[in-house]
């Protein structure tokens, strides 16, 4: 499969716009624990891993360093989702990878 430069660019902003902007502000504020930190971290592995590959260069290199970048109180906002990462991680099993779990695609079902 070929891909426009464009095209994935369209793609990885939207990915970076839903997992890693919008979600994440969705799990900031979750105060009923319904979001998982799970899927926010690995999905934010994973967005690093393409930029990683592919050679786009980003401001920050893991979740606390975007953290600090964007949010004054980042350091209590991180010590919760990595509190919340580690009560959710316990109870998956037989977990796959983000990019094996998604890659499937159920469009339309």
């Amino acid at each position: 499969m070929n891909l426009e430069s464009k095209d994935f660019n369209v793609l990885l902003n939207n990915f970076y716009n839903y997992y890693l902007v919008d979600y994440l502000e969705e799990v900031i504020s979750d105060e009923n624990e319904e979001l998982s930190a799970v899927l926010l971290i690995n999905s934010f592995e994973y967005f690093l891993e393409l930029c990683e590959k592919t050679g786009i260069k980003i401001p920050f290199n893991d979740l606390e360093s975007y953290l600090k970048l964007n949010y004054s109180d980042y350091e209590e906002i991180y010590k919760n989702i990595v509190e919340k990462y580690r009560k959710e991680k316990s109870i998956y099993q037989g977990e796959m990878d983000f990019r094996e779990e998604m890659s499937e695609l159920n469009i339309g079902n």
